[in-house]
């Protein structure tokens, strides 16, 4: 997924990730999440990104405002293979 992908991709010393995990695990040992397992990463980046400037910054918002390390072996990867698929010079 999408979210996983970027996810990947927030800076090592983020300091809100650590609160999102902590948040996502205590209200599942309550059972009180309303989302599904699978689900899981979708609602992770989402809450991540719901504590950024602009509150609840969209993904392209937050791409474009640099929030995630796009300088990576796996951006660098992906970009690779996207130019690849779509034979882009």
């Amino acid at each position: 997924m999408l979210e996983d992908f970027l996810a990947r991709n927030i800076p090592n010393d983020d300091k809100l990730m650590p609160y999102v995990d902590k948040t996502m695990t205590e209200i599942e040992e309550q059972g009180i999440n309303e989302y599904k397992a699978v689900h899981k990463p979708k609602a992770r980046i989402h809450n991540w990104l719901a504590w950024q400037e602009p509150l609840g910054c969209p993904m392209g918002i937050a791409v474009t405002k640099r929030l995630f390390d796009l300088d990576t072996e796996l951006c660098r990867s992906f970009v690779s293979w996207t130019e690849r698929l779509f034979k882009i010079d």
